[in-house]
């Protein structure tokens, strides 16, 4: 009996890291496949990448807004639902190079008085495009910098926002 508690015990640390993998790695299984029970599941899923994603767009603003550059009016940050990691931060104002499957998703004329690819989510979603996430993965949110609040998306934004209700 007490060798059994001693390799439970041993084998605890392990098997903690193995199911935080799988976690990782098995994190939509039944998605959009399964009626109401994959529509909670997303609904789990998306709610908790919408936090994440706002409390790193707000460390982010933090950073910036101490910085020596000009503090830009938004931050945003993006979560890519299928990892549940922050993978880009972005910026108003960055003038990113947009991947062409963004391109195509922005409007054609600015519905704003600012140009279509001024925002911050823009800038976001370009950088996590660029490393390797797929657009309609990803989960923005935005803050304003100064205020740390959180700031809704622009009506050029709201055309094209993967993840929005």
């Amino acid at each position: 009996m007490a060798r059994f508690a001693v390799a439970a015990k041993a084998l605890r640390g392990p098997f903690k890291k193995l199911i935080r993998n799988l976690e990782i790695t098995l994190r939509k299984p039944a998605v959009r496949k399964y009626g109401p029970i994959g529509r909670k599941i997303d609904a789990h899923f998306r709610a908790t990448d919408s936090r994440t994603a706002f409390q790193a767009a707000r460390r982010a603003a933090g950073v910036r807004s101490v910085g020596p550059k000009p503090i830009p009016v938004a931050t945003s940050a993006a979560v890519d639902r299928t990892t549940g990691r922050v993978v880009a931060v972005g910026h108003a104002r960055d003038n990113p190079d947009i991947p062409r499957q963004l391109r195509s998703a922005l409007p054609e004329t600015s519905l704003e008085r600012w140009p279509v690819t001024n925002c911050a989510e823009v800038s976001a979603a370009s950088t996590a495009i660029e490393g390797g996430s797929r657009l309609e993965d990803l989960v923005i949110r935005t803050v304003r910098t100064k205020e740390d609040v959180e700031f809704p998306p622009c009506e050029n934004c709201k055309t094209w926002l993967p993840g929005e209700d």
